[in-house]
């Protein structure tokens, strides 16, 4: 009787995709969001990326969530930048600053 072998299954990544998704914490232990963030998610080229169009920010990574935490670390720095600076900033980063004093806040 002959033998049936099963042929190995290939899992391939799609080549291009795009979701949106909405980010409800920063996997920060000081900072916490008090609203949720919308985040546009991108595959191309072998990599992720998560990007806020509010804040013109992005985090890149080889899996979605690893550019969701990219991005998260992102705008707990961003945020921090703008704390210190808000009296000197000007323009988008000012309506930056407003978005993120109300979607943010310390946990200490």
């Amino acid at each position: 009787m002959p033998t049936i072998e099963a042929s190995p299954v290939l899992i391939q990544k799609p080549q291009r995709y795009e979701k949106n998704i909405q980010i409800f914490n920063l996997r920060d232990n000081e900072y916490q969001l008090s609203f949720p963030i919308p985040v546009h998610l991108e595959y191309e080229n072998g990599a992720f990326a998560a990007v806020s169009h509010d804040l013109n920010l992005f985090g890149w990574a080889d899996t979605e969530e690893e550019a969701i935490t990219d991005l998260c670390h992102e705008i707990v720095d961003y945020y921090i930048d703008l704390k210190k600076e808000h009296q000197n900033v000007i323009n988008q980063m000012s309506q930056h600053w407003n978005f993120l004093q109300r979607v943010m806040k310390s946990c200490s």
